[in-house]
């Protein structure tokens, strides 16, 4: 947790790729919006995902993100 208290964005020019979001739908931290944000950091495409479970969605939604992420992998 210490990187995510000491950490400063420093602007620079959005990446070439495209980049996908995923949250999970009942986090009360990191709502759609702060996913959405990460839209400015690319001129490529963007997606945001949003998986049932809360900031742990990650181990409480892991079918779903693997699926997730194998759809956005064959898209692109």
């Amino acid at each position: 947790f210490r990187l995510s208290e000491t950490y400063l964005y420093q602007a620079e020019p959005p990446l070439e790729c495209p980049i996908s979001a995923f949250g999970g739908i009942a986090d009360p931290r990191v709502r759609p919006p702060y996913l959405d944000a990460w839209r400015e950091q690319t001129t490529a495409a963007f997606r945001r995902t949003m998986m049932p479970g809360d900031h742990f969605f990650l181990s409480s939604a892991e079918p779903q993100l693997l699926a997730a992420l194998s759809r956005e992998l064959d898209a692109d």
